[in-house]
This record gives C-alpha cells, structure tokens and sequence, in this order.
C-alpha cells in the first residue's frame, strides 16, 4: 500500500496550497518531511492485553512478532504511529523527545510509551497533527465513502 503512495507525485515543500513560490528556498522543521503530502501509515490494535495471562486478548509481544514475521513488509520505518491496546503507543522521536507524527527513516527513532487509558485519545491527537501538516488534492470523500459501503 504505501508503494502506491510513494508513486504519486511529491508535492514540495514551497508548495503552499496549490501554489508553489518560487526564489525561495524552504526546508521542513527537524524531524519533519520536506515534502507536503507524505504517507502516513498507523496501525491500530484494539484488543491487546496489558496483563500477562490475559487469555482473552493478543499482547504486544505477539503483534509486533507477528510484524516482524511478515518479512521485508515489516519495517518501522514504514510506521508512523502503532497504538496497541489503550496503554501503549508507539510513535517517532528525534533523540529524545517528540516533534513531529513522522517516521522518517534513518532520522528518526520509534519509542514505546506507555500511556494508561489514554493511547487512543494520544493518537487521534498525533494524526491530526500529520493531517494539519499535509497538503492533498481535493478528494471526493462522499465517493469513496460510498465505494466502500456499497
């Protein structure tokens, strides 16, 4: 999937909606892309125990094994936000500490946080952080909603 949105064109980052300034020359915060519409990739696991011997729900360990066993098709660097269950978040970090919702291979490092109760509500908060960041086309929502649902 992100190999397909990796094949449309990049919109730079002097592109400031739809029009691209020209004579400047602009580059993207640390930790940030320098393109305007990047892919964003999260994973979003419900059910996940926080306790060992929960027998009901898969524990984190297990997932992100299970990640790994998928091969080349696992890589953090294709993960920019992992909430397992809602204790845990995994999100990008440049050193030490959080500036940016994306993963940005070779500069960024993937930290696991344990947030009690709260790694929904942490996530929802990081991905509109990357939607206010990005820049896309218009798209017509009322016809993929509709594709989708039938």
């Amino acid at each position: 999937m992100r190999d397909l949105i990796t094949s449309r064109k990049e919109l730079s980052i002097n592109t400031i909606q739809g029009a691209k300034l020209t004579g400047l020359t602009l580059s993207s915060a640390n930790g940030w892309p320098n393109i305007k519409n990047p892919p964003y990739t999260a994973i979003w696991a419900r059910n996940v125990k926080s306790e060992v011997g929960d027998k009901n729900n898969i524990g984190h360990a297990e997932i992100l094994q299970g990640l790994k066993n998928q091969g080349e098709a696992f890589d953090k660097s294709s993960i920019d936000c992992l909430v397992l269950g809602d204790q845990t978040i995994v999100l990008p970090t440049s050193t030490t500490t959080y500036s940016s919702p994306f993963f940005l291979s070779g500069k960024s490092l993937a930290v696991t946080q344990v947030i009690h109760g709260s790694a929904f509500g942490v996530a929802m908060c990081v991905l509109n952080q990357a939607f206010g960041w990005m820049e896309l086309a218009p798209i017509d929502w009322s016809r993929a909603i509709a594709h989708s649902v039938g």
